[in-house]
């Protein structure tokens, strides 16, 4: 039995050990959220009743059962000390919803059915 236990931590060790950014060791996420994780870009997903919302950017939620998606961060230089800092983020904009989230949107990651990068070309 100990050999079987060990075996096991060896595989989960092995499984973590990628040294891929965007490597999802459960299995569970779509590659291309993954990758929107540290690639602000253009990205899309399809929820579980049938909503697309365009996005750039993916935050993982502690749990891993929630995603924040963002729009576009806009950077401002401060005039006085010449330093950029973080102004404000494109809104995001979801079908079916007459309003924009321009702080982002929380989304159940299980509610997720699709996901793509680059979804009008690069």
């Amino acid at each position: 039995m100990k050999d079987d236990l060990q075996k096991f931590f060896d595989e989960e060790e092995s499984e973590d050990s990628s040294d891929d950014p965007f490597a999802d060791p459960s299995g569970e996420l779509p590659a291309s959220l993954l990758k929107a994780t540290g690639d602000d870009f253009s990205y899309v997903l399809g929820t579980r009743d049938g909503r697309i919302i365009h996005f750039a950017y993916a935050q993982i939620q502690e749990g891993r059962k929630w995603v924040r998606v963002s729009g576009h961060i806009h950077w401002r230089t401060h005039p006085t000390t010449g330093e950029d800092y973080q102004d404000d983020y494109d809104p995001i904009e979801m079908s079916g919803v007459d309003h924009g989230f321009p702080r982002g949107l929380d989304i159940r990651i299980s509610d997720i059915v699709w996901c793509a990068d680059a979804p009008d070309g690069s």
